[in-house]
């Protein structure tokens, strides 16, 4: 685990406690974990949020009673995340606190209690929770999106239009079959949602509308790739990927430009399952991505084509500002040929490395030195030492 981020925790400055609570979440690492139960408990509420939303991705039984405690935090958005969390948590000891606030005050907070007691096999035991259920999820309202224009309602209804163009409500359609009419009643409170400003909620719909069945659904998770909000875009990508469709190679190929560092790297992990080299022309540009979870996630899957072309283009990692990126830098060229720094590819590379040797930045010359002279043949050290202890030092 990056000991930087670590360090960021503790920052004064929220926003970087923030980021670094999220990068947090992507390593899922044991000693990532203890971090992530305190981030719960951070004065600033987005940093809480984030906290809570990272055990929407990893399943540990630690954070069950920390997110339980969360659906009380004065944060609406907060107790949505933790409320969403706990049911991909899955334990059944966190079901009679989602019950209780199923009724809270927040939409966003009862919708996602609603869909993580439906995603854990719940069902109402009396009338009352019946009703409490059923107008969390939507049905106190009439099954149709409505206007306020001239005071008046109207129902519109969503058509299946080409993915490319937003998503919007369009007019109602007379001429649908009844399937689609009963499909539409299902699925609308969650299509209402995802009309809304509310991200929080849209997360939790997301992951609802990737349990139904029907194109009307797929339709809006595909459109949901490009929702504003990194959130709603990386459940859309979760729920995606889990099909393992290579119809969607295009949609996720797009998604290795996203703003989002945990959507590309949601990217990156379906596209490496399809093992197409042809893909490798996409991956090579986030070998020198800002994040370095991005960085290495490239590399491993380029490593796995095993292509002795790219040890050109893998050997300047190794020169990497983090220790993680340069291990595994190292791991995949000896995969690809144990004896890779003789290669002629690695020759031109180190050509390149030379004028890292001149570089401001003293742990890039520090890098530098040993991987240069271990293909010059110059060296026959074994790099693993050099590769734990080279830390950039300014």
């Amino acid at each position: 685990m990056n000991l930087l981020n670590q360090w960021r925790l503790h920052s004064k400055d929220p926003h970087t406690r923030q980021m670094a609570v999220e990068r947090l979440a992507a390593s899922r690492g044991s000693r990532a974990v203890e971090l992530l139960l305190l981030s719960l408990h951070d004065e600033d509420a987005q940093v809480r949020r984030s906290g809570a939303r990272a055990f929407g991705g990893i399943r540990d039984p630690r954070a069950v009673e920390s997110l339980i405690l969360a659906l009380k935090d004065l944060n609406p958005e907060v107790r949505a995340a933790a409320a969403y969390a706990l049911g991909r948590q899955g334990d059944s000891s966190s079901i009679e606190h989602l019950v209780r606030v199923l009724d809270d005050s927040q939409a966003s907070v009862s919708i996602s209690a609603a869909t993580s007691l439906t995603k854990m096999g719940w069902k109402p035991a009396t009338d009352g929770e019946l009703a409490v259920f059923e107008a969390a999820m939507g049905n106190r309202r009439p099954v149709a999106f409505t206007s306020d224009i001239v005071g008046e309602s109207r129902v519109v209804e969503f058509t299946h239009k080409d993915v490319s163009q937003p998503l919007v409500p369009h007019s109602p359609v007379t001429t649908a079959a009844p399937q689609d009419h009963c499909e539409l009643r299902a699925i609308q409170p969650l299509l209402a949602v995802m009309q809304g400003s509310d991200h929080t909620a849209k997360v939790s719909a997301v992951y609802a509308l990737g349990d139904q069945p029907g194109d009307l659904p797929t339709e809006v998770l595909l459109r949901s790739l490009r929702d504003p909000d990194p959130c709603v875009r990386l459940a859309a990508g979760d729920v995606l990927a889990r099909r393992e469709n290579p119809a969607y190679k295009k949609l996720f190929i797009a998604l290795l430009s996203d703003s989002h560092f945990e959507v590309r790297l949601k990217a990156i992990g379906f596209l490496g399952k399809l093992r197409d080299p042809n893909l490798c022309e996409h991956f090579l540009p986030l070998m020198s991505d800002l994040d370095s979870d991005v960085r290495q996630a490239a590399i491993r899957v380029l490593g796995a084509t095993g292509s002795s072309a790219l040890i050109e283009t893998l050997v300047p990692a190794l020169i990497d500002e983090e220790g993680a990126v340069r291990e595994t830098a190292l791991s995949v060229l000896s995969g690809i040929d144990a004896n890779w720094a003789a290669s002629e590819p690695a020759q031109r590379a180190a050509a390149r490395l030379e004028a890292s040797l001149k570089d401001r930045h003293p742990w890039v010359r520090t890098a530098a030195a040993p991987i240069i002279a271990r293909i010059k043949g110059k060296s026959t050290d074994d790099l693993s030492p050099w590769n734990a202890n080279v830390l950039p030092v300014e």
